[in-house]
């Protein structure tokens, strides 16, 4: 009987697909079947995880969809699974051994619960749920859901990926759903049909437009402890992309006529942009305090970083990344706007 499915969508992970991939081998308890979409690795990642397909026939399956972005990855894969549980994970990320475990039991109890809804005879629910591992006095404090959203914590290996977390990372993840991530999530595969799967179009954002639509949609949803590693950019250049990425994804989804303080943030950067350039040649004066100002803001950011993270790296850093941030998402949106009107 296939009733838990997980999938995942890579391109290029060369360097941490084993390890991933790995991290799902260990886990207590197995899902019934594995997806992986590869979207195109030039790198040797698809041929890595045919390796994996050819040891583990019976559990994991590849599919090479060249071209594809991570909805359409994702989607296929749904798609073409057996199991009536999805369960997402992303192979940017490292799982703790119980993480199916503890993101299955909610949507298994909502199984048993509602047995007739899925066609299925209770005594057949509770024998798979037997063979799985898992007791029904796990089950009895375990809230039923039909969406698990799970927490996931920041994996650095540098000071740039340490400070990158502060950025990318956001805290009470559970008190706010629109936070949940598709490098942790369940959910039983009627959800997915009835919020027409992840939207094709959008180039990064495509789990928090579902998980909105799934919010709308009134299903039952909780958040539960997990351990999910996602690892951080290592260098300037992938922390500068990551932002961009967003951008140009926040500009696809047309967000930037929708947040206003995303376009007032755009805005502000020009204006400011354009009057720092104007008073270099009308008003020196004025051109000297607007720099004294951005320098003042410079050092007060690098104290605040100071006080933030106790890390003396944090007072070149964290200024750094801000500004960087900051200049890959103005980048990005011009790109976005251009992609917009191609």
């Amino acid at each position: 009987m296939t009733i838990i499915t997980l999938i995942s969508t890579v391109l290029n992970e060369k360097d941490s697909i084993e390890s991933y991939i790995q991290s799902l081998l260990n886990q207590s308890i197995l899902p019934d079947e594995i997806i992986i979409v590869d979207g195109g690795s030039t790198d040797g990642t698809f041929e890595i995880l045919k390796k994996y397909e050819k040891k583990y026939p019976s559990l994991i399956t590849v599919y090479r969809l060249d071209g594809a972005n991570i909805a359409k990855g994702r989607n296929f894969a749904i798609r073409n699974s057996k199991g009536w549980i999805i369960v997402t994970s992303d192979a940017g990320c490292k799982y703790e051994n119980d993480y199916v475990k503890k993101m299955i039991k909610p949507l298994l109890k909502f199984l048993l619960n509602n047995y007739k809804k899925f066609k299925m005879k209770k005594q057949d629910i509770l024998s798979y749920i037997k063979e799985k591992g898992i007791s029904i006095k796990e089950l009895e404090n375990v809230p039923e859901a039909e969406f698990v959203q799970g927490r996931y914590y920041p994996h650095h290996i540098n000071n740039i990926s340490y400070f990158a977390s502060f950025f990318l990372v956001k805290q009470d993840q559970c008190k706010i759903p629109s936070r949940a991530s598709a490098r942790a999530t369940a959910y039983f595969k009627y959800v997915w049909e009835d919020v027409g799967g992840y939207p094709e179009d959008f180039v990064t954002g495509e789990d928090t437009k579902f998980n909105y639509k799934v919010l709308e949609r009134g299903f039952k949803w909780i958040c539960v402890d997990t351990k999910v590693w996602w690892e951080m950019p290592r260098n300037l250049k992938e922390f500068y992309t990551k932002f961009e990425r967003y951008a140009i994804g926040d500009v696809v989804q047309g967000n930037l006529i929708k947040n206003k303080k995303l376009l007032l943030f755009f805005l502000s950067y020009w204006i400011f942009i354009a009057i720092l350039l104007l008073s270099a040649f009308i008003h020196p004066l004025m051109f000297y305090r607007m720099v004294f100002i951005i320098v003042f803001f410079m050092i007060m950011l690098s104290i605040y970083g100071l006080i933030r993270t106790k890390r003396l790296s944090s007072l070149l850093l964290y200024p750094l990344l801000l500004l960087l941030r900051y200049t890959a998402y103005v980048i990005g949106i011009i790109k976005g706007i251009i992609r917009r009107w191609q």
